[in-house]
């Protein structure tokens, strides 16, 4: 496997720019960001927000 291989997706101009600016006013690129995705998928092998929303649906149903 490559050591660094490019991910594209197609996205409309607007949302990019939005994104990278509010990336940006945290500090981040967009690369940082995708990183920041795909590293935890990728080793967990669920994205990043699953444990958090398994865990308000179990809140959920133990509240019923």
């Amino acid at each position: 496997m490559a050591e660094n291989a490019p991910v594209q997706t197609p996205t409309r101009a607007e949302m990019w720019d939005r994104t990278c600016a509010e990336f940006d006013s945290m500090g981040l690129t967009m690369p940082d960001a995708v990183r920041l995705l795909l590293s935890p998928t990728a080793k967990e092998g669920v994205p990043p927000w699953f444990a958090m929303m398994l865990a308000q649906h179990l809140r959920a149903k133990k509240n019923l």
